[in-house]
């Protein structure tokens, strides 16, 4: 990896991991905001998940299959989990009733 290359990962790593802290922090607190932006990643990392599935790939052939299924499964999990009625409602996604 040449040196330009390498800064830009690091940076990358950086504001992910920052924004990471922060949307942890916002569903901590149950915002609405972070309930929204979790939805979006884990649908976004599932069809990462389908792709790398369906798509062959030359080198280690199982362990890619392995971890694209682990991601669809993880990912679904978490998507359920978020749209139970006592999570929207931590979120104030649904009315009190």
């Amino acid at each position: 990896m040449d040196g330009s290359l390498s800064h830009v990962l690091i940076i990358w790593l950086v504001v992910a991991g920052c924004a990471g802290i922060i949307i942890g922090i916002g569903i901590l607190k149950g915002k609405r905001w972070a309930w929204k932006i979790t939805i979006i990643q884990t649908l976004l990392n599932v069809f990462v998940g389908v792709i790398y599935f369906a798509l062959p790939n030359t080198s280690d052939q199982s362990s890619n299959i392995i971890g694209a299924l682990l991601e669809i499964i993880i990912g679904a999990v978490i998507i359920y989990y978020f749209y139970r009625p006592h999570v929207r409602a931590y979120f104030n996604k649904i009315p009190q009733q």
